[in-house]
């Protein structure tokens, strides 16, 4: 009785530990994504989950059109995209970039090649 004991309280102690680091971040994250999500609405630049980046021209339901250029409107189901582009990518201060430093950079491996 007191081995059946010790495993039910290792069994229920897995489980307490799985729940912990699997399931309950994974909630939290889901719920995360769907209060952005509900948050979306025509007008905003979103990216999809491909990396497409676009402005939401309509919306109903779960479909979604958005314009990547010019002249081209795509249609997405809600799934398919990632979320809102200012939450998906970190705004860079021009200041911080050196494009001399990166030009240096692109002529030493040019050099390196040959």
């Amino acid at each position: 009785m007191g081995n059946m004991t010790g495993t039910l309280i290792y069994v229920v102690g897995l489980m307490a530990v799985f729940y912990l680091l699997f399931i309950m971040p994974q909630k939290k994250q889901q719920k995360k994504r769907a209060e952005v999500m509900e948050q979306i609405k025509v007008g905003d630049e979103i990216v999809t989950i491909g990396g497409l980046m676009g402005i939401i021209t309509y919306m109903d339901g779960q479909i979604i059109k958005i314009k990547a250029g010019e002249g081209v409107e795509l249609t997405f189901l809600k799934t398919a995209i990632a979320g809102p582009k200012s939450a998906l990518i970190k705004e860079v201060d021009e200041e911080e970039v050196n494009i001399d430093d990166l030009e240096d950079y692109m002529d030493d491996e040019e050099k390196s090649e040959n």
